[in-house]
Formats: structure tokens, C-alpha cells, sequence
């Protein structure tokens, strides 16, 4: 729509450099979404120095806190009278992912308790299988009209949980609230366009960091301050908003949200034992790593006698985050071919981590085999 494209062109005109400023400039112009004010927000934005701004949000924190607090006000009445509260949820979600879909088990399971009649909209990288497995409306993430309606017509705007906000894979200001978002662009766009709307943002057991540029720190730290709720899922990401001067004596610590669901019975194995769970993934930065793993493991298999269990955490087919695809090649250099085990994505996270509660260790580089892991013992 043309107001979409409009508030598109507010973002991307400002860059890195006035990302706070341009959500100071939307929360101040939502009254006036016309043409003419948008430009008007562009201008004061592009002017503005970023430290001021973010003196400006901390001066707007408490009348949104007033705000929020009548909407969690909503929510306790609509779960006692039945209303139908609506909520919009943006995280890693719908990339065949077994650790996010297991937080957006959690927290669908979370607001369902909290509000019976939730309808639940997800946005997603594959909205039919979000669809399918976890009950919910989904819109693809690239779908910049449907998010708008969705949050326009939303209660409240939910960010994560997991880790989000980082600049790993680079921050690129200027691909906010277009289709070529991509990581904290896309989250911080969604922030940004929940704002833009005038609806409250609550971040849900998120992860912190790192963050390498001064834009990715900065506009990290409007977020966080521009959330009417906000929750960490560990110390680290505490310390890393401390370290932004986030004012984190409102900022929860929590634990990543998966740990809220119940641990899921060991599968059956049917094989010699002891059982190595392995959970790679690719690493392009990490240098030659792969070879060593592979000698590793194949020192395993000669001193114990036992089996490689590998599990895919992902498996997106054709890139790097094909978790099976790098199984299988490490797999083919093993000295007992017969005693390696794979199990790849089926779409539910309980089959990963039922494959790695029947092992008798595990060998993970993804932050969920190991929460699987400790969940089983």
C-alpha cells in the first residue's frame, strides 16, 4: 500500500546512522500518518543527534509504561470475561528450526494459559508449516502488507524469544521494513512498525549480543527501550543491555524459553552403546574446524565401540544451515559406517530432542541440543 511504501521510505532514508531518531520521529507523528507528516518525521529524524534521542525515549518510558500497564490490565480481564485478545509474535520462526520452534511451542503455550481466547498471528518462513504445527495464523515474513494489517489490528506486538539481537550476519539499516530483511533488520523493523502503530512491544526471553557495530548497539538499545515489557534469557544478554546503558532494573532475567516445556522420553535407540549424540552445524568463520571434529569422533568410535548418533537442529535444504547435509558428509568419513545413526528434520522439535535424550552424551554446537541435552540429564 502506499502507506506502507511510505513508512518503508522513512526507514530506509534514515540508514544506521538515525535509527533511534526515526522511532522517536514515528512514536511523535502516529497521529498524523499522511504524506506530509511522514516527510516531516523524516526531516526532524535525519536532523536529530542519536544520543539525544535515546534521552528523548527514556523521557517517553514512563508515560508507555502507563500504557502498557492498562493493556496487561486488558489481558487479565479478557482471560476472566472470555474477550478475544489478538497478538502478532516475530522471531525465528518457520526456517526448520528445531530450537525456535520449540520457544514458539513455549510461548504460545505461555499466552494461552495467560489469555484463553488468544488468537495468535506468527510471521514466518513458511507459514503452512507454522500453520500445521502449532494452530496459529501465519504470514510470511516478507509480507509487508499482511504484517501491517496484522499489527494494526493487533493488542499487543510479542518479539522473540531466542537470541535475536546480534549483528553476527551484519545489520543493514536500510533493508528494514522491505522484503530483503533479514536478522536484526527484521526484528528492529518489526519493533519500528509496532511503534509506528502505536502498539505496546513486549520482548519475550530474548538473547542479547553480540553486537560488533555501533549501529546494531544503538538501535539495539531503542528496542529494548521502547518495549512496554522486556525479558533476557540469560546474564550475558543482561550484561550486554547493561553495557548499552539500558536501564535494566526493568529488564527481566528469565531462561530461554524451551525450558518451559516438559522433557520428552527418550527414543529407542536399538543400538550399541555408549550412544554419542552429535548436533553440528556449519561454521564458515570458525576456520578448518571440520576435519578435527571428524578425527574426533572417529577416535570415538575405535576406543568405545559404540555409535554416532548425528541430529539435525536444522535443515534448511541448499545453504549453509543444512544441518543433515553436513551429517551426512561427516558420516561417509567414519571408520564404522554401521554404527552411525541420523535423524533429520520432521518438523517437530520433540523428535530432535527425544533423539538426544537417548544418548549417553552429546556433542552440540547448537544452543538447544544442549538445552535438549541437560533437559534429559
Amino acid at each position: 500500500s502506499s502507506d506502507l511504501t511510505m513508512r518503508c521510505a522513512a526507514v530506509a532514508c534514515c540508514g544506521g546512522g538515525v535509527c533511534a531518531a526515526l522511532v522517536l520521529g514515528a512514536a511523535r507523528c502516529r497521529a498524523a500518518r499522511c504524506r506530509a507528516g511522514l516527510r516531516r518525521m523524516q526531516r526532524a529524524a535525519a536532523g536529530t543527534c542519536q544520543r539525544a534521542a535515546l534521552c528523548v525515549l527514556r523521557r517517553l518510558h514512563a508515560r508507555r509504561r502507563c500504557v502498557a500497564d492498562c493493556h496487561a490490565q486488558r489481558i487479565a480481564a479478557g482471560a476472566v470475561c472470555g474477550v478475544r485478545m489478538k497478538f502478532v509474535i516475530c522471531g525465528y520462526y518457520g526456517f526448520a528450526n528445531a530450537g525456535d520452534e520449540a520457544i514458539l511451542q513455549a510461548l504460545l503455550i505461555q499466552l494461552r494459559a495467560a489469555q484463553p481466547a488468544a488468537q495468535c498471528t506468527v510471521l514466518s518462513g513458511d507459514p503452512a508449516a507454522t500453520q500445521a504445527a502449532h494452530a496459529v495464523a501465519a504470514i510470511h515474513f516478507t509480507d509487508l502488507d499482511a504484517i501491517t494489517a496484522a499489527l494494526g489490528n493487533c493488542d499487543w506486538a510479542v518479539l522473540g524469544g531466542g537470541g535475536l539481537l546480534h549483528d553476527t550476519g551484519g545489520f543493514d539499516p536500510a533493508s528494514m521494513l522491505t522484503p530483503d530483511h533479514t536478522g536484526l533488520a527484521y526484528y528492529g523493523g518489526f519493533a519500528v512498525l509496532a511503534q509506528l502503530l502505536g502498539k505496546p512491544l513486549a520482548l519475550w526471553s530474548v538473547g542479547v549480543g553480540p553486537l560488533r557495530t555501533p549501529a546494531a548497539r544503538l538501535f539495539t538499545q531503542a528496542i529494548v527501550e521502547l518495549a512496554a515489557f522486556a525479558s533476557v534469557r540469560d546474564a550475558e544478554s543482561l550484561e550486554a543491555l547493561r553495557m548499552l546503558d539500558v536501564p535494566v532494573a526493568r529488564v527481566h532475567m528469565a531462561a530461554d524459553g524451551a525450558w518451559l516445556l516438559p522433557p520428552v522420553p527418550a527414543a529407542a535407540v536399538g543400538a550399541v552403546r555408549p550412544v554419542l549424540g552429535v548436533a553440528l552445524r556449519e561454521w564458515s568463520g570458525a576456520g578448518a574446524w571440520e576435519p578435527a571434529v571428524v578425527d574426533a569422533l572417529a577416535g570415538v568410535q575405535r576406543e568405545t565401540g559404540g555409535t554416532l548418533q548425528f541430529v539435525a537442529m536444522q535443515q534448511l535444504a541448499g545453504g549453509a544451515l543444512d544441518d543433515d547435509a553436513l551429517a551426512a558428509r561427516m558420516a561417509g568419513q567414519m571408520p564404522y559406517p554401521e554404527r552411525v545413526l541420523r535423524t533429520g528434520w520432521s518438523g517437530s522439535p520433540a523428535q530432535a530432542a527425544a533423539a538426544l535424550a537417548g544418548c549417553d552424551a552429546v556433542l552440540a554446537m547448537r544452543y538447544h541440543a544442549a538445552l535438549f541435552a541437560a533437559q534429559a540429564g
